[in-house]
């Protein structure tokens, strides 16, 4: 039952990651529309700005006109985000059933979990903003227009043409304008949508097995098994927490980690497997056991040559070395901190 089980979290997981990269479409919208509303404002004027007057006054229609197609964009996120709450408790409800043996299971109430998901603060770790969700898709709100005003605020200060601050904010022909401010908080918009979506996939799922607490004893951390996984992501791979207690994804911002129920009989068959980056491998492995049957070069890149060689030299089991990479708030812990924790290891690797 356990392969199916983490087969079943791969799965919600991989459509999670098409719902985020179906965004393409409003974030091409959100970027033609950006564009175009900074266009609009800026071809009635000509020259610097010569005055306070004027500065406040490009400043103002700049705000008015971008703040549509913000607007638009953070309301289409938001409802996206209500929609599939519901939705993927409906797909692990269906798919848990679908296991052979599994007990009877229960769907709890779409606008609990609604409730939930805009009540829940996120687990990330070192954000300087808002962990709920409406305030944190508010926060990229606010800056992505902030970042405009500073733009015309820096024309006035500095005696830029407004050509200069129209390919500030619009970017070149030649980058296809990627390079201008306006590109740059479109970027950041992908980032906080597909955080924002993994959050409410993390919310759903928990609500889920709350729902089901007399099935499901306990969660596991799921991390995906490539070198673009984070410390704090290949550090809590294959550990198991209460419901509701210890860290969910997403644990920083672009988090593609997830998490999948553990039942009483939870035990992995013999030839049960996970997918990894370089193939399937055994279902019970972790990230550093994973990782540490990789070549030398595939170890530097994950996690950089220094813990690697600790890694490849310093006598530490996977597990210890896992133990060894986080504090008690699951925080990475720097190189030095970790020689304070182990300091024979790092002699035994020679680092």
């Amino acid at each position: 039952m356990a392969q199916s089980l983490h087969d079943n979290a791969i799965l919600i997981q991989s459509l999670i990651e098409r719902i985020k990269a179906g965004q393409g479409g409003e974030l091409k919208t959100l970027f033609n529309d950006l564009r175009s509303a900074a266009g609009d404002i800026l071809q009635d004027y000509d020259g610097i700005i010569g005055t306070m007057g004027e500065r406040d006054e490009i400043s103002k229609l700049l705000a008015k006109a971008m703040a549509l197609p913000v607007d638009a964009y953070g309301q289409q996120l938001r409802d996206l985000c209500n929609q599939i709450s519901g939705e993927v408790v409906n797909l692990e409800y269906h798919s848990l059933m679908s296991i052979a043996g599994m007990p009877t299971l229960v769907i709890p109430d779409t606008d609990k979990i609604i409730r939930q998901l805009n009540n829940t603060p996120m687990s990330i770790r070192n954000w300087r903003g808002e962990l709920m969700l409406d305030p944190f898709i508010k926060d990229w709100e606010t800056a992505t227009l902030t970042a405009a005003n500073n733009a015309v605020l820096r024309a006035w200060s500095e005696g830029q043409t407004i050509q200069q601050l129209t390919t500030a904010l619009r970017g070149t022909k030649k980058l296809n304008g990627a390079d201008g401010i306006i590109g740059q908080y479109v970027q950041n918009a992908d980032m906080i949508g597909r955080t924002a979506i993994q959050h409410t996939s993390s919310v759903a799922r928990e609500a889920f097995y709350d729902a089901n607490d007399d099935v499901i004893d306990k969660v596991r951390f799921v991390a995906t098994l490539d070198n673009r996984t984070t410390a704090v992501c290949r550090s809590l791979d294959g550990t198991e927490y209460p419901i509701n207690v210890g860290p969910r994804p997403p644990l920083h911002i672009g988090c593609r980690s997830t998490t999948r129920p553990v039942l009483d009989d939870d035990t992995f068959s013999e030839g049960a497997t996970r997918s990894s980056a370089t193939g399937y491998v055994p279902a019970n492995e972790t990230y550093y056991q994973w990782l540490e049957r990789q070549p030398d070069e595939y170890q530097d890149s994950a996690i950089g040559k220094m813990r690697a060689t600790l890694l490849r030299d310093g006598g530490l089991s996977a597990q210890q070395f896992a133990a060894l990479q986080l504090d008690k708030n699951f925080q990475p812990l720097t190189l030095d901190e970790m020689r304070q924790l182990a300091p024979n290891a790092f002699i035994r690797a020679g680092v």
